[in-house]
């Protein structure tokens, strides 16, 4: 009798071990492969605009007709569309005069900058001066913001530009990190090619 229970209970252990299931483990999330785009640098240089820099062919320079269903109070405003990548970046020119002040034109900057807080995790701020003696300043925006890198350029008397980086896709500072950092390299290079007519 005894040893039909040790049976009963071997049989038992053998089946309840044969059971072991180990319990599934979440696996990260997975980020599609970028396939990075590759241009030669050329010079953009539109008609309607009092402007020049170097920018890689894979972006296209389209003109902005509206601006929130109004006409842009400048013609000199263009975005740069890279469907590579899923990126744009928004440019915007002004003349300094009695309408707008270089201290207005800052003054917009730092506000547009400002929207950015809220999700904001930290802004570096970097003075620019080129060659061509154009002067200004760079953000680099960490965190979950619509624009991770915007530019200002100016010669403070009579001419005003102002870039913003934008990803055509939800905001995912993990998954926009590799992109951001291969257009940084263009963007750069656009600030110190860049030059007023």
């Amino acid at each position: 009798m005894l040893a039909r229970h040790s049976y009963y209970l071997i049989l038992f252990l053998l089946i309840l071990s044969g059971c072991k299931h180990q319990a599934e483990l979440p696996l990260p999330h997975a980020f599609p492969r970028i396939e990075f785009p590759k241009g030669e640098v050329k010079s953009v240089d539109q008609n309607y605009c009092p402007l020049k820099f170097d920018f890689p062919t894979y972006g296209t320079v389209v003109q902005e007709e509206s601006f929130f269903d109004e006409k842009p109070s400048d013609p000199c405003w263009f975005t740069i569309q890279i469907p590579a990548l899923n990126a744009s970046i928004h440019c915007s020119y002004g003349p300094i005069d009695q309408n707008k002040t270089y201290q207005k034109y800052i003054d917009d900057e730092y506000n547009l900058l400002s929207k950015h807080n809220i999700k904001a995790e930290y802004r570096e701020e970097t003075k620019l001066h080129n060659q061509h003696g154009v002067k200004g300043m760079s953000f680099e925006i960490d965190g979950p913001v619509a624009s991770p890198y915007q530019f200002y350029l100016t010669d403070s008397t009579r001419h005003f530009f102002r870039a913003a980086l934008y990803f055509n896709s939800r905001v995912n500072s993990d998954s926009t990190k590799p992109v951001l950092e291969f257009l940084k390299k263009d963007l750069r290079n656009m600030e110190s090619s860049f030059e007023w007519k």
